[in-house]
């Protein structure tokens, strides 16, 4: 039985959806109640955590995605413009 070549890609999908959704919850519940101490502590716990499962989303949908030099350099370029606005508007 042959394997579609989109069946990898798919489950990359499902993996960095999962994460998404699971950063957006905490996102919404930070926003909403992070000035309450309790749930400071507890946010602060969760943030390595959200750290490694979007890291892990990344290089899944990254092995999947990225299958030439090309696309790599790409990703690379706009990672880069992304780090780079983010220091440009929030660290000083």
């Amino acid at each position: 039985m042959s394997r579609s070549p989109s069946m990898p890609l798919a489950a990359a999908r499902r993996k960095l959806w999962s994460a998404a959704t699971i950063v957006t919850a905490i996102a919404w519940a930070y926003v909403h109640y992070g000035s309450r101490p309790q749930l400071g502590i507890v946010l602060r716990t969760v943030k390595p955590i959200i750290i490694v499962v979007v890291l892990q989303a990344m290089w899944s949908l990254g092995k999947t995605a990225l299958r030439n030099t090309l696309m790599a350099a790409i990703a690379i370029g706009i990672g880069e413009l992304c780090l780079g606005q983010h220091y440009a508007t929030h660290v000083r």
